[in-house]
C-alpha cells in the first residue's frame, strides 16, 4: 500500500456557514460517518482531534477502521433551505429538522453501496428501517414518516416541495460533490477494486495546494496548525441578521445593526476607535456563538443603565440598554485606566469570531457532565431559560454578583432578574464589558480582521505596549488596543469602497463580515462573581 495511504490524513474542506449536515468519509473502505450541528466550527475541530488523537470520546467505528484516511465536507446547509425565522419562533427545532435530512443522507449513501460508522443506538434505533429501503423510496418515505411521529416533526414542514424532491435535490448534491472531489460519479464506486480506491485518494490529495485556504491535509504533525488557520472564519450575514427576531412579546430581543463601511470610515476618523479592545469570541463550553449572541440580544431589550447601580462614577443620565459580555485575562484597573482617555465616551470593541481554544483540547468530561443544564431548551422561550439559570444559583459556572471593581469593600450588586445570568467556566476572577449596542461590519469589507491589525498597537496586562500583530495571537483572547496609523486604515478601508462600486453589487447584505463591533459604555469594564468566588 502507498506509504500516504499508512498514516493518518484527514481532508478538511473549510464550511462556509455554521450549522448543517455533514460527512466523514474514508472512500477507501466505502465508509461514511453523516453528523448535524449547529457548529461546524467547533464540532469539526473536534472529529480531527479525535481521530488523530485516537479520543475515546470519537465514534469507536471510525477509530477502528483499517485505513485513517477520511475526508470531511459539508453536505447541507441549512440556512439555504429553511427559514431561519420560523426556526427561532420555535415552529421547530433546528436538531428535528437536521435529523431529518441526516437520515436522508444515509439513505443515499447506502444506497450506493457504502456503510455507514454511525453508532447504533440513540437515533438510530429509531432509523433501522434503513437497512430495508436501499433502493426502495417508498419504505424509506413509510419509515421516514414514523420516524417523523417519533421526533414530533411536522411533515408539512420538512421539504420544500414533498420529500422526493428533497431526496432528488439532495443526490443530485451528492453526486456533484463526488465528482468535484474525486472525478468519479458516486455510482460507480461500487464497481471500484481497492487500486482503484487508492489511485483515487492518491490523485485527491496532490491536487490540494498548499496555499489552498479552503481546504487542508490534515496530519498528526500539522493538525493542530490547521484547526487554528482553517476555522478562523467570518460571519455570515444572512445569519447575523435573523438573530434577534422574537418569538413573543415577552421575549422581543434587540437586533444585530448593519454598520456599513462609510460609516465604520467615518467613526475611525472621528477618533472612536483611537482607544479600543479587541475580543475574541466563538463557541464557549457548550453554547454557539448563536446561543450567546441571542442572549445578549435578549439583555439588551430589559436591562438599562441607569438600573444598575453604577451611578459611583457620576453617570446618571444613561439611557443605554445594557449587556454583560463576560472574560477572562482583560485587567480591569488598566482597561479602564486606557478607555478613560476616550473622556468618558462610548468606546468599541471588535470582535472576530474565532473557534474556541477547548476546540483543540480532549473533550473535558466536566463540560459535559455539567452544563447540560446551561443549555436553552429548544422549546423554551428566552424569558423562561433566564428563568431556569437564575434558580441555579449554586452552578459555578454561573455568575450571581457583579461589582465596579473586585474590592471586598466595593457594593455587590445581584445579577438582575430581567437579565440572562453571565456563564464562566472558572471560578477566578472574572470581567465584563459594559455592552449597549451590536454592529456587523456590511460585506463591502472583503478582507479578514487580521488585515486591520497592523494599524494598532496593543496593551499588555501590565500595560507595555507591542504590536497588536505580535499579542492579539492564538493565546490571547482580549487585549487593549491603540490605534496607530488613522490614515492609512481609512486608505486601506476605502479601497474596498472604490473596488465593490466597480462591481455594482445589488444586494449588500449579501455575503460575510469580517467582525463584530460593540459599543460599551463608561466605566466600560466591571467586576463579575460566581456563586464560588468571593
Amino acid at each position: 500500500m502507498n506509504n500516504l495511504l499508512q498514516e493518518k490524513t484527514i481532508i478538511v474542506n473549510k464550511p462556509q456557514r455554521h450549522a448543517g449536515v455533514y460527512a466523514i468519509l474514508n472512500i477507501l473502505e466505502k465508509k461514511v460517518y453523516i453528523g448535524e450541528t449547529n457548529d461546524f466550527y467547533h464540532r469539526i475541530p473536534e472529529h480531527i482531534i479525535g481521530i488523530l488523537e485516537n479520543s475515546n470520546n470519537e465514534n469507536q467505528n471510525i477509530l477502528n477502521a483499517q485505513t485513517h484516511n477520511f475526508e470531511i465536507f459539508v453536505l447541507l446547509d441549512m440556512l439555504d433551505i429553511y427559514d431561519k425565522n420560523r426556526i427561532n419562533n420555535n415552529q421547530y427545532s433546528q436538531e428535528q429538522l437536521w435529523l431529518f435530512h441526516e437520515t436522508l443522507y444515509m439513505y443515499l449513501f447506502c444506497s450506493h453501496g457504502f456503510k455507514l460508522y454511525n453508532k447504533v443506538g440513540h437515533d438510530n434505533d429509531k432509523r433501522s428501517f434503513l437497512n430495508n429501503s436501499y433502493g426502495n423510496p417508498d419504505d424509506l418515505y413509510r419509515g421516514l414518516q414514523k420516524y417523523c411521529q417519533e421526533k414530533n416533526i411536522d411533515e408539512n414542514d420538512i421539504s420544500i416541495d414533498n420529500k422526493e424532491s428533497l431526496l432528488n435535490q439532495a443526490e443530485k448534491q451528492l453526486k456533484e460533490d463526488f465528482e468535484k472531489y474525486f472525478n468519479v460519479s458516486i455510482s460507480d464506486f461500487s464497481t471500484l477494486s481497492p487500486m482503484e480506491l487508492d489511485e483515487i485518494w492518491t490523485n485527491r490529495l496532490s491536487s490540494i495546494k498548499k496555499n489552498n485556504k479552503l481546504v487542508s491535509i490534515c496530519t498528526l504533525k500539522n493538525y493542530q496548525s490547521v484547526c487554528n488557520s482553517l476555522f478562523q472564519v467570518k460571519l455570515s450575514v444572512e445569519e447575523l441578521k435573523s438573530y434577534g427576531k422574537y418569538e413573543n412579546d415577552a421575549d422581543k430581543m434587540d437586533k444585530i445593526k448593519k454598520l456599513t463601511l462609510d460609516e465604520f470610515i467615518d467613526l475611525i476618523d472621528k477618533g472612536a476607535f483611537d482607544h479600543c479592545i479587541f475580543s475574541k469570541f466563538g463557541h464557549y463550553i457548550t453554547q454557539s456563538p448563536a446561543d450567546i449572541l441571542q442572549t445578549k440580544l435578549y439583555d439588551l431589550n430589559h436591562n438599562h443603565y441607569n438600573d444598575l447601580n453604577l451611578d459611583e462614577f457620576g453617570i446618571s443620565n444613561n439611557s443605554s440598554n445594557i449587556c454583560f459580555w463576560a472574560l477572562k485575562r482583560l485587567n480591569l484597573e488598566g482597561t479602564r485606566k486606557n478607555l478613560q482617555e476616550m473622556k468618558e465616551t462610548p468606546c468599541y470593541v471588535i470582535m472576530p469570531y474565532t473557534t474556541s481554544k477547548d476546540s483543540f483540547k480532549k473533550d473535558n468530561k466536566t463540560h459535559f457532565n455539567i452544563n447540560n443544564n446551561l443549555n436553552k431548551n429548544p422549546q423554551e422561550s428566552w424569558e423562561q431559560y433566564c428563568k431556569t439559570l437564575h434558580e441555579q444559583q449554586n452552578n459555578s459556572f454561573i455568575i450571581t454578583e457583579y461589582s465596579l471593581n473586585h474590592d471586598e469593600k466595593t457594593r455587590k450588586n445581584k445579577i438582575p432578574t430581567s437579565m440572562i445570568p453571565p456563564i464562566a467556566a472558572t471560578s477566578e476572577k472574572v470581567n465584563a464589558l459594559l455592552i449597549s449596542d451590536f454592529f456587523y461590519l456590511d460585506s463591502k469589507f472583503t478582507g479578514n480582521s487580521e488585515s486591520i491589525y497592523p494599524f494598532f498597537s496593543s496593551f499588555t496586562s501590565k500595560m507595555a505596549k507591542n504590536e497588536l500583530t505580535n499579542t492579539f495571537s492564538r493565546s490571547c483572547s482580549h487585549t487593549c488596543a491603540k490605534l496607530k496609523d488613522r490614515n492609512n486604515l481609512i486608505k486601506y478601508l476605502k479601497e474596498f469602497n472604490i473596488e465593490t462600486d466597480k462591481n455594482d453589487s445589488s444586494d449588500e447584505d449579501a455575503g460575510d463580515t469580517a467582525f463584530l463591533i460593540a459599543k460599551i459604555e463608561y466605566p466600560y469594564i466591571i467586576a463579575l462573581r460566581s456563586g464560588e468566588y468571593t
